[in-house]
């Protein structure tokens, strides 16, 4: 039996799997494959799934990667890295979609909110959240990888996103992929920085919030150790 017609036997066995057991039926490599089924039409998904697997841990990985990154895999290329960013942004944003007007008016419930945004992550990265004046979010953007101390998270990009969004309120967000969420030297100067770039555009930085490896958040605002700005 030649590879093409050996890989087509499979996929029908998998779709069949599925269609009578359900998705919990599949461990977590063939979800990936089920996925990979719809970006590689003739090659054997198995094998690059357990490679994406064991590159990134998770299906959660491979989807939080960076695109660079996953194609620094065998096999996969410039479409199927744009693919798998796109499903992982698809999901991303379509619980957004649903969350729009949650209120997030206590560091707690910002807290509550985001931890489950960086719960799969092996990056550290940096959203902004864009409240109204009742602090109802109205939406949330990934910034970078990488914490706002990095020279990638720029104020214009913030004050951008809250303009279209005629928004003037803020909250930064970024995670510690290790340890604790207390804030590093850089992280409290790349705060201040922050809040004062942002105020000479008549936008508030109403708090900055760091999410620790376990989920545990720190709430830099409700800290005090930055009452130079929030007296």
């Amino acid at each position: 039996m030649s590879d093409k017609n050996l890989h087509a036997g499979h996929r029908q066995r998998m779709l069949k799997k599925y269609l009578e057991h359900g998705i919990e039926c599949f461990e977590e490599h063939e979800v990936l494959e089920m996925l990979l089924f719809l970006v590689f039409s003739r090659c054997n998904t198995n094998n690059i799934s357990h490679a994406l697997i064991e590159r990134f841990g998770s299906v959660n990985g491979v989807l939080s990667a960076d695109r660079n990154e996953l194609m620094e895999v065998d096999n996969i290329g410039e479409t199927a890295s744009t693919y798998l960013s796109f499903i992982g942004d698809f999901f991303r944003w379509l619980p957004e979609r649903e969350e729009k007007r949650i209120q997030l008016n206590t560091p707690q419930k910002i807290i509550e909110y985001c931890s489950p945004i960086f719960a799969h992550s092996t990056k550290e990265m940096t959203y902004i959240l864009i409240l109204d004046s009742r602090q109802n979010m109205i939406s949330r953007t990934r910034l970078n990888l990488g914490g706002p101390d990095s020279t990638t998270v720029r104020a214009k990009d913030i004050i951008r996103n809250a303009v279209i969004a005629n928004s003037s309120n803020v909250v930064l967000v970024h995670n510690h992929t290790t340890g604790s969420p207390s804030p590093s030297v850089a992280d409290i100067n790349a705060t201040r920085d922050m809040y004062n770039a942002l105020r000479t555009a008549g936008i508030t930085l109403v708090d900055h919030i760091i999410i620790g490896f376990g989920g545990e958040g720190y709430s830099m605002r409700s800290s005090e150790i930055l009452r130079d700005i929030w007296s």
